[in-house]
């Protein structure tokens, strides 16, 4: 009976903790992030999953190596890798080809590995991360929060300082929730 309350109470506290996260920063909530179901990745050893990152603020980087304007964000997704990924930021690259040649993931690994991109790189070939989030243009990101719903998108480039603000706020939140909910740890 010790644990049933337990368990209840730990669910009425991550209820609150969910509505007080939301609450607290001014983006909107866009709903849930669709899942990643992405099977070819770079930079990590097994696919990733937002499920798997439950309490982590999660850039999700839209992008393809052929592209002069995606190249041109590459600086500022690396500048907040650097900031941000030691204090719960996680960057994932979503790479959906444009042109023929970029769907060989041997050119994408050489352009990662050239390029020093340290985050995994999802390789979206057929493009189902791409149509989930309802991508039409690179480069694109997402902000995702530490519960799993959609809270900022830019499309192009620019926007860095309300991206970084975004950031800083939803990893703000998430640190909040922390000691409430000691499973997101």
């Amino acid at each position: 009976m010790k644990r049933i309350v337990t368990a209840l109470i730990a669910l009425v506290c991550a209820a609150l903790v969910v509505s007080a996260v939301h609450a607290e920063t001014n983006l909107p909530d866009r709903g849930v992030a669709p899942e990643l179901t992405n099977t070819t990745w770079l930079n990590t050893e097994k696919p990733l999953r937002l499920a798997d990152l439950n309490g982590k603020v999660v850039l999700l980087h839209f992008w393809t190596f052929g592209c002069y304007n995606c190249k041109n964000t590459l600086p500022f997704i690396k500048d907040m890798y650097a900031k941000y990924h030691e204090k719960g930021l996680i960057i994932i690259g979503v790479h959906f080809p444009e042109f023929s040649y970029e769907r060989d993931v041997k050119n994408v690994q050489a352009f990662v590995t050239k390029n020093e991109l340290l985050y995994p790189i999802a390789i979206d070939n057929e493009g189902a991360s791409w149509n989930a989030y309802e991508m039409h243009a690179w480069p694109a990101w997402e902000l995702v929060d530490a519960t799993g719903h959609r809270r900022f998108r830019t499309i192009g480039e620019g926007n860095y300082e309300g991206t970084e603000a975004a950031i800083q706020s939803l990893l703000a939140d998430a640190a909040a929730a922390r000691p409430l909910i000691p499973w997101l740890n």
